[in-house]
C-alpha cells in the first residue's frame, strides 16, 4: 500500500464541507476564482505546516492554513493576473501530489520536487491560457476536493478525478461561452 503521509488525509468531520466547496469550484470555479485560490492557499498552508511543524498544535496548523487561504483570496481579488500564475503553481503542485498518489507513486522525501514540478508546469500553462486556465484549475481543485472528501481506493480516485475534471471543464466552458 502506498504511503500517503505527505498528503492531508480525508477527515470525516470536514468531508461535507470539502465536498460542497469542491462542487462549487467544479461547476462555478471561474466565477468564484477567489474561492479557488483561497482554497489552494489553505490546502498548501495546511500541507506545509503539517510537514514542517509536525509537533505544532492543531490550532497553529489551522491558523496558518487559514492565513494561507486569506492570502490567496486577497491575491485573487486584487491582482488577478498574478493570482492566476500563483493559483496555477499551488493547484498544479497539489494536483501533482494527488496524481502521484493515484498512480501508486510514493515520492517519499522527494514529494517537494513533485510539488514544484507540477506547480511550475501549471503556472506556465495558466499564464499562457488565462481564461481557460481559470476554468481548468478550478475544475481540477474542485475534483480533487470531491474525491478527497471520502476515502476511496486509489484506482477509483484516479478515474473519478478524471471524469470530474472533464465534467467541470465542460460545465464551466459552456457557461463561459454563453
Amino acid at each position: 500500500m502506498i504511503d500517503t503521509h505527505w498528503l492531508p488525509q480525508a477527515d470525516p468531520g470536514v468531508g461535507i464541507v470539502s465536498a460542497v466547496v469542491g462542487l462549487l469550484l467544479l461547476i462555478l470555479g471561474r466565477r468564484l476564482f477567489w474561492l479557488a485560490l483561497g482554497t489552494a492557499g489553505f490546502l498548501t498552508g495546511f500541507l506545509l505546516v503539517t510537514r514542517y511543524l509536525p509537533s505544532g498544535s492543531e490550532a497553529l496548523r489551522w491558523a496558518l492554513a487559514v492565513l494561507g487561504g486569506l492570502a490567496g483570496a486577497l491575491l485573487a481579488v486584487f491582482v488577478q493576473r498574478l493570482a492566476v500564475g500563483v493559483a496555477g503553481f499551488l493547484l498544479g503542485g497539489y494536483g501533482a501530489l494527488l496524481l502521484a498518489q493515484a498512480l501508486h507513486f510514493d515520492p517519499g522525501s522527494w514529494w517537494i520536487v513533485v510539488y514544484l514540478v507540477g506547480g511550475l508546469i501549471a503556472a506556465l500553462v495558466a499564464a499562457m491560457l488565462f481564461e481557460g486556465a481559470l476554468i481548468a484549475l478550478s475544475a481540477i481543485l474542485g475534483a480533487a476536493m470531491l474525491i478527497r472528501a471520502w476515502p476511496l481506493p486509489p484506482p477509483v480516485q484516479l478515474w473519478l478525478f478524471l471524469v470530474l475534471v472533464l465534467v467541470g471543464i465542460a460545465v464551466q466552458s459552456r457557461a463561459w461561452n454563453r
